[in-house]
Order: C-alpha cells, then sequence, then structure tokens
C-alpha cells in the first residue's frame, strides 16, 4: 500500500472506484478482498452514526440543503396555486437553489457515504434546475458580448498593423527626403564650386586671349628676318659714310643717308639685301621671344609640356593649361573650360532624355565621356 502511496485509513476508505482499478502494485484479488474489508467498515461505521442520533433530531431538525429544498417546494405550491392570478407577472417557475445541491452531497460525505466518482455526475444532473431564464439570458450576452469583443479585437490588430505601416511609410518618405535634400545640397554646393571655377576660368580666359591677339599682333607687325652669317665682319663706317677706298666721293647728302642708315639696322638691311648683317644683341632677344612664344601656343603654361592625345578623352597635358583641344574634331578644336562644362551638361540631359532613343542617348553618353577631364 505504500508503493501506492496510500498511508492513512482515511485516505484508504475514501478512495473512489476509479481509484480502485489504477492500483498497479496490488494483485486483483488482494484490492478486491482490501475493497470488501473497506466496505464492511464503512458500512458497520454508517449503522453505529445511525443509532447514536437523537430521535429529536430524526424527527424535527433539518439540514440546510432540506430547508433550500422544502423553501423551492413551498415556492411551486404557490406558484402553482396562484398560477391564473400572477402567471403574468411571474413567468418562470422558481428555479433551485445550486446550494441545496451542493450542501446536500456535502452532507452525504459527512454522513459516511463514500464518493466512487458518481458525485460529480449527479450534481450535472442537477444543473438544469438550477438555472433560469435570466441565466440564459445573461449567456447570450455573454456570448454576445465576447463575439463583439473578439470583433473590436481583430479590428483594433487590422488598425495597428495599418498603423504600423503608415509609420514605416512615413519613415521611408523621410528617408527618401534627407537624401533628396543631401543631393540637393551637394549639387548646390558643386554649382557654387563650378560657378567659381567658370568665373576664374573666364578671367584667365580673358587674359591668355588678350596675350594671344598681342602674339598675332607682334606676328603680322615684326618680319621675319633671314638667317645670318655670325661669322661675317661688320663693315667699316667709313665703307658706307666715304664709299669703296680711291674714290673720294663725300657730299653733305651722302653723309646723312650714312648716318641714318648705320643708327637703324632695319633700314641697313633694306639697302643692303646682297649682304648678311648680323642682328644685334636685342634682335636676336626679340627674335628668340617670338619663337618661344610661338612654340608656347601648343604647350601647357604649367608643365611646357606637348599636349597628349587620350583616345576617349580631350587632349591635354597632366596640368592642363585651362583650354580643352578636341584631337578628334579637324584642326585642334579649342574649347574653354566654361564652354566643355556646358557641352558635358548638355551631353549629361540627353544622355538621360527621354526624347531621344536608345541609340541617340548612348551616343550623348559617349560624347559625355571625351568631356569628363
Amino acid at each position: 500500500m505504500m508503493k501506492e502511496d496510500i498511508k492513512t485509513c482515511s485516505h484508504l476508505t475514501n478512495l473512489k472506484y476509479d481509484d480502485w482499478n489504477k492500483t498497479k502494485e496490488l494483485h486483483m484479488n488482494a484490492v478486491k478482498t482490501i475493497k470488501s474489508y473497506v466496505d464492511r467498515e464503512k458500512q458497520s461505521t454508517d449503522n453505529q452514526k445511525s443509532r447514536q442520533q437523537p430521535k429529536a433530531q430524526q424527527k424535527g431538525n433539518y439540514s440546510e440543503s432540506e430547508l433550500l429544498a422544502n423553501l423551492r417546494m413551498v415556492k411551486l405550491y404557490f406558484h402553482h396555486i396562484l398560477q391564473d392570478e400572477i402567471g403574468r407577472i411571474l413567468s418562470t417557475v422558481s428555479k433551485l437553489n445550486a446550494d441545496c445541491v451542493d450542501r446536500s452531497f456535502t452532507e452525504l460525505q459527512d454522513e459516511g457515504f463514500s464518493d466512487d466518482g458518481l458525485f460529480d455526475k449527479m450534481k450535472d444532473s442537477f444543473v438544469p434546475l438550477t438555472i433560469g431564464d435570466k441565466c440564459m439570458d445573461y449567456d447570450q450576452q455573454i456570448k454576445k458580448s465576447k463575439q463583439e469583443q473578439n470583433d473590436k479585437l481583430l479590428k483594433y490588430q487590422q488598425l495597428k498593423e495599418q498603423t504600423q505601416r503608415s509609420g514605416q511609410s512615413i519613415v521611408d518618405i523621410q528617408r527618401t527626403w534627407q537624401k533628396k535634400d543631401q543631393v540637393l545640397v551637394e549639387r548646390i554646393l558643386q554649382y557654387t564650386n563650378v560657378r567659381d571655377e567658370q568665373i576664374k576660368t573666364k578671367l584667365r580666359y580673358e587674359t591668355h586671349r588678350k596675350i594671344h591677339q598681342d602674339f598675332l599682333a607682334n606676328i603680322k607687325t615684326t618680319k621675319v628676318s633671314q638667317n645670318v652669317d655670325k661669322k661675317l665682319v661688320k663693315p667699316h663706317h667709313g665703307l658706307i659714310m666715304y664709299g669703296p677706298p680711291g674714290t673720294g666721293t663725300k657730299t653733305p647728302h651722302a653723309e646723312k643717308w650714312a648716318i641714318t642708315i648705320t643708327s637703324d639696322p632695319f633700314l641697313l638691311r633694306q639697302f643692303c639685301s646682297d649682304v648678311n648683317f648680323t642682328l644685334t644683341k636685342k634682335e636676336e632677344d626679340d627674335e628668340e621671344e617670338e619663337r618661344r612664344k610661338s612654340e608656347d601656343k601648343i604647350k601647357c603654361v604649367k608643365c611646357k609640356g606637348y599636349y597628349i592625345v587620350n583616345d576617349n578623352k580631350m587632349g591635354s597635358c597632366n596640368h592642363h593649361d585651362e583650354f580643352v583641344y578636341d584631337n578628334l574634331s579637324p584642326g585642334l578644336k579649342m574649347y574653354t573650360q566654361l564652354m566643355a562644362i556646358e557641352q558635358l551638361n548638355l551631353a549629361e540631359y540627353k544622355s538621360i532624355s527621354m526624347n531621344y532613343n536608345q541609340e541617340q542617348r548612348e551616343q550623348y553618353e559617349r560624347t559625355k565621356i571625351r568631356f569628363m577631364l
């Protein structure tokens, strides 16, 4: 019995029918023998209690469950007698009090009757007598309230999900707006830098243009001198002033012309074209400066190197001289930085515009690469 966790006699006497069948450690014959002794002990105890009860209690004293049952019987009697008079007011018959059922089974256990698992089933049979129409109405209202609660809960969940989606959409819109705002700020800054650079480029372009015009004016007004053999001896002034030796020609007019011619190398070369005269230091410097300026027209003003040709871009040197040379165009077309930026912006716009087909946009994309220095 200790293995079945049965340690007291009261526990043994209160075992139900199902509990006896669940015993595993005891043999079936042993279970039957023990159960018969327990039932016999219960019966002897009940007989002894019944003999000890006083006769006055058996005749006149009622338990609480009996009083509640008798009270309902009185109500049923009056309801039956006065059915015609109060039937309109009392439409339902008085129901049995639930405490009456609970107390009755408690009293049965107190009197010694064992609960073999039938008390709960017997209580269920009395349930219809304890439920009134109002209780049924209450049940309907409870069900209706629960249904409304479930509907509201479902609607709340839907609204909550919709609110979350709206909040996520707002967050996405804010992120997109922040990105666009950042891009706008960067473009404004880029535009400001490009504008400042264009102003500087324009000033440099005007300076270079003025220098270029000065070079052209100097080329037009200066005659290229002939090659001079510097090994020749410069003739003596007397040869011009007084003529060859032995002639004896000397006039004031010839003297004036001789002085004028010898003082100006240009006139000297004009009247003596058959003789190669050496150049003066100033003429040599001017000629060297003119040659250097002519060469600088095709060199970078920073690195003094000749322009190189790139297959994908415009011709330029490593440092640039503020000009852009188109090697793909005939005659080495020259652009200023401002003009190159305008060409780049125009090609970039046309490369993404939907007004042109795919082939044209690709052509403008290739044109755009040429101006991306």
